[in-house]
């Protein structure tokens, strides 16, 4: 028998069909929340949400590569020389596997200092290598560049150069480069000229510079050892200069804290206060250098003649009597560079 609903002549949806139709619905909008909430995820995830540092881009191999060898050249050195780090590893054949300073903030450092200009790359077409030329600040370099033919086009077979720095790195000496710390042992660059600094004005690797004139090369560090700026060894000098003068207006034969005492005879009572002189200059021989386990300690040995006069008596002879005593001065001063104050000891 068949009802009707508001006095409507139409005949009703079946129970099954509306449960039919509904569970249809559903799973539709269930599969559109599933979706979406998977794009929301990826999204998320690519946003760097929740304050995460964004990672520096890495290209993966381009889909289309340059179509000239020395376009691919031309391509690089130009992406290098303008600072666009991702358009320059485009090139690149084979991806570095260190990319912290390959970054447009580290070439814009190198750029302020050195940038590459004159690019000069001849037409060659379908070849392995490609010469190049073009200037780094103001030196000119020419170069042979390996290019590697991939899918119809080419790509550079090396686009950065390598340098070991365990051996300058220290806990008590930071390292940058290109404004950018490095905490890693080995460096990895674009070419360029690159400022490499300790964060110490009284320290410095080597002259403070980094030429990397090509890529492919593995770099020495034997020209970037840390030393001593002119403040440095300005400022030791002056704590040494300061303490001597200090030591030399003390009155007794064996001042305390002093790199020096003199050797009154036993029998002589010193009476009143002695005088000290250097008969020559300590800091004549004044040559400062770092310690080699620790770049922020510096020393320098030092030496000259001292004499030290007295007036005395003594039960051999009568009244008061005047003696001296010549000392050799013969120390090392040390002063710890990272420190602050600046103290400087003698031993």
């Amino acid at each position: 028998m068949v009802s009707s609903a508001g006095g409507s002549g139409a005949a009703a949806t079946p129970t099954w069909g509306r449960r039919v139709l509904i569970t249809l619905v559903a799973v539709l909008v269930s599969s559109l929340l599933g979706v979406g909430g998977g794009i929301a995820l990826v999204a998320g995830r690519g946003g760097g949400g929740g304050g995460s540092p964004t990672p520096v881009p890495t290209p993966s191999t381009p889909s289309t590569p340059t179509s000239t060898a020395s376009a691919a050249v031309r391509g690089y050195l130009d992406a290098v020389a303008r600072g666009d780090a991702v358009a320059a590893l485009s090139h690149a054949a084979t991806q570095p596997a260190d990319t912290s300073l390959l970054t447009d903030q580290v070439l814009s450092v190198s750029r302020a200092m050195a940038p590459i200009t004159d690019v000069s790359v001849p037409e060659v077409v379908d070849a392995g290598s490609v010469e190049a030329s073009y200037r780094v600040g103001s030196e000119r370099v020419t170069e042979t560049f390996s290019v590697t033919e991939v899918d119809g086009g080419f790509r550079l077979s090396e686009v950065v150069s390598e340098l070991d720095v365990s051996s300058l790195r220290s806990d008590r000496l930071a390292l940058r480069v290109g404004g950018a710390d490095v905490t890693g042992d080995r460096l990895t660059l674009f070419p360029g000229s690159y400022p490499v600094e300790t964060g110490n004005p009284r320290l410095s690797y080597g002259d403070g510079a980094l030429l990397v004139p090509v890529p492919g090369r593995v770099l020495s560090s034997s020209e970037l050892a840390p030393t001593l700026t002119e403040e440095g060894a300005d400022a030791f000098a002056t704590l040494v200069e300061d303490a001597l003068d200090e030591c030399l207006t003390e009155t007794g034969p064996a001042p305390s804290g002093c790199p020096f005492e003199a050797g009154v005879n036993s029998s002589h009572e010193v009476e009143g206060e002695g005088r000290w002189s250097a008969e020559d200059d300590p800091m004549d021989s004044f040559d400062p250098r770092l310690d080699g386990t620790d770049p922020t300690r510096a020393t320098s040995y030092l030496t000259a003649g001292l004499v030290y006069r007295y007036s005395y008596t003594s039960e051999y002879e009568e009244g008061e009597q005047e003696g001296e005593v010549s000392v050799l001065l013969s120390t090392n001063a040390e002063v710890d560079l990272g420190a602050d104050p600046l103290r400087v000891t003698f031993g």
